[in-house]
């Protein structure tokens, strides 16, 4: 009886905080003036009839009628497939958008308003308090039978009251959404530690991860670490079989989602947002040095440019050479272009830098890996590529040993030359900020193995990608 008091406390308490919550979320929201334009793109995405974008040309004037019938649901209502195609042209999943055009499908009354998606996004607030209020009882329970007590409600009236929360509630993108998923699967792996891995717990997960994949791609980041933790927790308790079963579970997931949007491969590894993501890919896939962008052969560079920026081959590098000079291009560059056909034939022969050199992948590419973070330095554009920079000097010591190689080589070869003291993390990524922290701690080993694994799926997935692109893209 007493358990069952708890219980109805908890239950009645839950229910006093979110309605508290959400009216708090609606009074911010009612003070919510004007729009962001990604706010625009989510409703003329979700709503627009076969025109993803509008022509916003600078000095040509859109009219009214046009603009109302980009962002509502007025004359096309209910037509899913669209907002399906409309999310091929662009860079995101479709989930979101397919959620958004059927609430306006349903209230086109006014045709035009902010409490649409704010009202959705309330919806989704509210999953995730349940969520965390069913993750704190899994989390607080002695045995498999999850226990309600009030100090289950903690974690939800501290989310709900954070600036975090709060925005992502008023902000009209699929943030609410996502973070709903997020809970939602750590919610599934603590069910699957604590209850076994059972037929519907496994089919509650790959939903999830479908879910999650097809609202925002930044939650497959998110998903890696999750289920890379339960994964590995299984290993350490010998769990060969139940780690070996989640982990197919966890790739049917992923082949699934991908399959029921297959342009996700082209968002992810081919699409570029405007000239400067371009350029930052472009410099992306220098550092970890592409074979085919650092041939300088096949590439015209204005003069200007060249004399302005000072660019020349670093004197005494005999490795990798002309991709350090096509990287400083690349980070100088104002626009770049490409022709998209094979214009220069590229010959390997015995003689040749690649086909003489003696030694390791470490011992011959050392030079060139201080001299581009002498350069990045230099340039001041270290820190917002200090995460590739490090994949590229760990690139080496796995292909001299492996896994293994990097685990028992990194602290005594890498360390030295990426603990580096004086950056700004503030214009780091998370994730380089987070590996700067492992490299200074020694600690980055530790957890290499699981790095490894993320790396090897981004890998192969943008070699589908390329396959992909490479079959649509020969002449008929």
């Amino acid at each position: 009886m007493q358990k069952r008091g708890k219980t109805a406390l908890t239950l009645v308490g839950f229910a006093v905080m979110l309605a508290a919550l959400l009216a708090l979320m609606a009074s911010i929201g009612a003070r919510k003036d004007g729009f962001d334009i990604d706010e625009f793109f989510t409703y003329g995405l979700a709503n627009s009839y076969h025109q993803p974008f509008l022509n916003t040309e600078t000095g040509r004037w859109i009219s009214g009628k046009a603009f109302s019938d980009y962002l509502t649901a007025s004359g096309h209502a209910h037509e899913y497939l669209n907002v399906y195609e409309n999310q091929i042209a662009d860079v995101h999943p479709p989930l979101y958008y397919l959620f958004v055009h059927a609430v306006c499908s349903v209230f086109r009354n006014p045709p035009f308003t902010k409490w649409t998606g704010i009202a959705l996004n309330l919806f989704f607030f509210s999953l995730t308090q349940l969520g965390l209020l069913l993750l704190s009882a899994r989390l607080l329970s002695d045995g498999e039978r999850l226990t309600l007590t009030p100090s289950a409600l903690l974690p939800g009236l501290l989310y709900g009251l954070s600036a975090g929360a709060a925005s992502s509630v008023v902000f009209i993108r699929m943030y609410a959404m996502m973070t709903m998923w997020a809970v939602w699967l750590a919610l599934a792996l603590a069910a699957l530690w604590v209850g076994g891995q059972t037929v519907w717990r496994m089919r509650a997960l790959a939903a999830v991860l479908i879910a999650g994949f097809l609202t925002q791609y930044y939650f497959v980041v998110l998903a890696c670490m999750l289920c890379g933790a339960y994964f590995f927790a299984r290993l350490a308790r010998r769990e060969f079989a139940a780690a070996g079963r989640f982990a197919l579970w966890c790739f049917f997931a992923l082949a699934l989602a991908v399959g029921l949007f297959p342009w996700c491969l082209n968002h992810i590894f081919g699409g570029y947002r405007g000239k400067g993501a371009m350029e930052s890919a472009a410099a992306l896939r220098l550092i970890e040095g592409d074979s085919v962008l650092n041939i300088m052969c096949g590439k015209l560079i204005r003069r200007e440019m060249i004399e302005r920026e000072r660019l020349r081959l670093v004197s005494g590098l005999k490795m990798a050479e002309d991709a350090l000079f096509n990287l400083e291009a690349a980070l100088c560059a104002r626009e770049i272009a490409y022709v998209h056909r094979v214009a220069y034939r590229y010959r390997i022969h015995s003689q040749s830098a690649t086909g003489s050199r003696r030694g390791g992948e470490w011992e011959t590419h050392r030079p060139w890996l201080i001299a581009m973070r002498d350069m990045l330095l230099r340039r001041g554009e270290l820190e917002p590529y200090y995460a590739p920079l490090l994949n590229s000097f760990v690139l080496r010591l796995y292909k001299d040993g492996g896994i293994g190689g990097v685990m028992r080589e990194f602290n005594g070869k890498a360390k030295p030359e990426l603990a580096l003291d004086g950056l700004n993390r503030g214009r780091m990524t998370g994730y380089g900020r987070a590996v700067l922290a492992l490299c200074r701690k020694g600690g980055y080993p530790a957890v290499y193995p699981l790095i490894a694994v993320c790396q090897m799926i981004k890998r192969k997935c943008g070699e589908a990608a390329f396959a992909l692109r490479a079959e649509g893209e020969k002449p008929q």
